[in-house]
């Protein structure tokens, strides 16, 4: 799957902390995937590498706007993967409404969010019900604190990321002539 090895060379760029070449390659990865209608694990997967992406470049709004598109995407679809996929953008959604400063937005996203549970969310919850103001310092923490990247070296695939990069990089060469 040249989808999956595109994502892996983004990966291996998000980890050295070129986040534009990633982007580049994420945004491959699923418009590959999307044409090849490949299981929606993999769509998503993608989606969250892109987000991850976004985040680590600084460009919160950027990402806030494309968890809002997917959310709206996801409405419709049911199941296990449906619910986990939803209460992950949502998290990530609030997450970002707090980073941005927009504190109205983000507590009513949490309060609609109740059920959802997690450390996280657990903690934002339990901060806004003690009143405690959500720094970013503090939501760094909370997030480094309980976050299991999905963008980290020992889950990195070498080998499928050099082969990704080649391909990444044969298709541009072909696009651009």
């Amino acid at each position: 799957m040249i989808h999956l090895q595109i994502a892996e060379a983004g990966k291996q760029h998000s980890l050295k902390g070129n986040h534009p070449a990633a982007l580049e390659r994420y945004r491959h990865a699923l418009q590959l995937a999307v044409k090849q209608r490949a299981n929606p694990v993999f769509l998503y997967h993608y989606t969250e590498c892109i987000l991850d992406a976004l985040e680590a470049a600084g460009e919160a709004r950027q990402a806030l706007a494309l968890t809002e598109r997917a959310l709206e995407e996801q409405q419709e679809k049911g199941g296990e993967l449906g619910s986990r996929v939803r209460a992950g953008l949502l998290q990530r959604r609030i997450v970002l409404l707090f980073t941005l400063e927009q504190k109205q937005e983000a507590d009513a996203a949490l309060a609609e969010a109740a059920g959802l549970g997690g450390p996280i969310l657990n903690a934002l919850q339990d901060a806004r019900r003690r009143q405690l103001t959500i720094t970013p310092s503090w939501l760094s923490g909370i997030l480094r604190q309980h976050s299991k990247s999905i963008i980290n070296p020992e889950a990195l695939r070498h080998a499928d990321a050099e082969a990704g990069e080649v391909h990444f990089m044969k298709e541009n060469a072909c696009a651009g002539s």
